[in-house]
């Protein structure tokens, strides 16, 4: 007995609708997993010897001397530093340290297109800071 070719390609699309959500999902715990573990890469994290004004005020003219670095915006409230380099959004932030106001922590994030964490570049930029106080 033949069986149609349309019941085979009615079965074969039946077949593949069932399939797409779970492969939706499984592309998306990819993403999460794969931008998760980049984010929290903390290269781009270290604690300098200096007061929270003094590191904000060095890290703000070592980003602007930066050659490849464009489109600044500084919030000096917040500490926060934002800048676009080498096709990633570059996020500088001062912590500060209570208990110890003669140190302060320097976080640098670094992301392309938003997604993809670049924890090289953000290590690059913290070290470019932070060698300015030795």
């Amino acid at each position: 007995m033949k069986t149609p070719r349309i019941l085979i390609l009615l079965s074969l699309f039946f077949a593949a609708s069932c399939a797409a959500p779970i492969v939706l999902v499984g592309v998306g715990a990819v993403v999460g997993v794969w931008t998760y573990d980049d984010f929290t890469n903390d290269r781009g994290q270290m604690i300098v010897h200096a007061s929270a004004n003094e590191l904000y005020m060095v890290a703000k003219s070592t980003v602007e001397a930066r050659p490849n670095a464009k489109d600044f915006t500084a919030t000096p409230g917040s500490m926060r530093i934002e800048f676009f380099e080498d096709k990633s959004n570059v996020s500088v932030q001062i912590m500060l340290m209570p208990e110890t106001p003669e140190f302060a922590t320097l976080k640098v994030y670094a992301a392309e297109l938003g997604l993809r964490g670049r924890a090289d570049l953000a290590q690059l930029v913290a070290e470019d800071i932070s060698s300015r106080f030795k």
